[in-house]
């Protein structure tokens, strides 16, 4: 087998350990960073001035996306900072959730999984 191939099939672990599933919550949401904050033990941020990829989310919001994360987690501060560079930067990111949603001050949060910044 090849490191190609090789590389293939980790990768097809991983996704399939990792990304939302077809079946759950698992909101994808394009847009800007409007806000940030730290409530109970988690880090939200929101993500709004933008459009769905897929708007199947618990949260109940049709024009913007609510995401938490756990500020003790590593993945989670590399995420937070990139959240924050977009914020300071007004730039464009691509966000998922997890499927883990929780209760937030202003409504429904969904654990994120992952942001992209764009440009």
């Amino acid at each position: 087998m090849s490191i190609g191939n090789i590389k293939g099939v980790l990768f097809g672990v991983v996704a399939g350990l990792f990304l939302p599933q077809a079946n759950g919550h698992a909101g994808s949401y394009q847009g800007r960073v409007t806000n940030v904050f730290a409530y109970n033990n988690k880090v939200y941020v929101f993500v709004k001035n933008g459009n769905f990829d897929n708007n199947n989310t618990c949260t109940g919001s049709v024009q913007s996306l609510t995401l938490w994360l756990d500020p003790q987690s590593d993945y989670s501060k590399a995420m937070l900072s990139i959240a924050l560079t977009a914020k300071t930067t007004d730039k464009t990111v691509w966000v998922a959730g997890n499927n883990v949603c929780t209760g937030a001050p202003s409504g429904y949060a969904e654990g994120m999984l992952a942001i992209d910044l764009k440009g």
